[in-house]
C-alpha cells in the first residue's frame, strides 16, 4: 500500500486595497509570468515564508521583492489564514490586509464590486485566491457600512 503525504507549504500574501465606496474597492494584482498553470493569472504579491520568519515579516519581504515597495510590518494586518489543495501542494495562506498605503503604481488596480466581487475576475485568478476576494470585500464592505474603516484604518 501507497501512502502520500503532501507538504504544506506556508506562503504569506499581501492584499493592497483602496478607493472604496460604499459599491466597491479596488484590489491590487500582479499578473503571473512563469511556466505551469498560474501563467498569466494575477495574483496578490506574496510568497514562501522562509524558516525562523514570521507571516508578517514574509509578507513585507516579498511585497519589497515583488513589487518594489518597502511596507513597514505594522502596516500589514492579518486577515485570515486560508488553505488551499493543488493536485501536487498544499498551501497555506496567511493573508496580510493594507489598506490605502502609499502605494502610487498606476497598474495593476481592478476595482471589485461588492455584490459581484468575482464577476470580473473569475477566470483571472487562481482558485486559492476566489475565496479570499469574496471575504475581504464582505469584510470592507462591512466596515464601511458600520462607519469603523476611518476607525479600524484610518482611512
Amino acid at each position: 500500500m501507497v501512502i502520500e503525504c503532501m507538504h504544506v507549504i506556508p506562503i504569506s500574501i499581501a492584499v493592497f486595497a483602496r478607493h472604496i465606496t460604499d459599491l466597491s474597492v479596488e484590489l491590487w494584482m500582479q499578473r503571473r509570468s512563469e511556466s505551469g498553470p498560474l501563467d498569466g493569472l494575477l495574483e496578490f504579491p506574496g510568497g514562501k515564508i522562509e524558516p525562523n520568519e514570521d507571516s508578517v515579516t514574509a509578507a513585507s519581504r516579498e511585497v519589497l521583492e515583488e513589487v518594489g515597495l518597502e511596507v513597514a510590518p505594522s502596516k500589514l494586518k492579518l486577515f485570515k489564514i486560508y488553505t488551499h489543495d493543488y493536485e501536487d501542494r498544499s498551501v497555506c495562506l496567511f493573508t496580510h490586509l493594507i489598506i490605502d498605503h502609499n502605494f502610487n503604481e498606476d497598474r495593476g488596480w481592478v476595482e471589485v464590486l461588492f455584490d459581484k466581487p468575482l464577476e470580473i475576475l473569475e477566470n483571472q485568478v487562481p482558485a486559492a485566491n476566489k475565496e479570499i476576494i469574496v471575504d475581504i470585500c464582505a469584510y470592507i464592505r462591512e466596515l464601511k457600512t458600520n462607519k469603523t474603516l476611518e476607525q479600524l484604518w484610518g482611512v
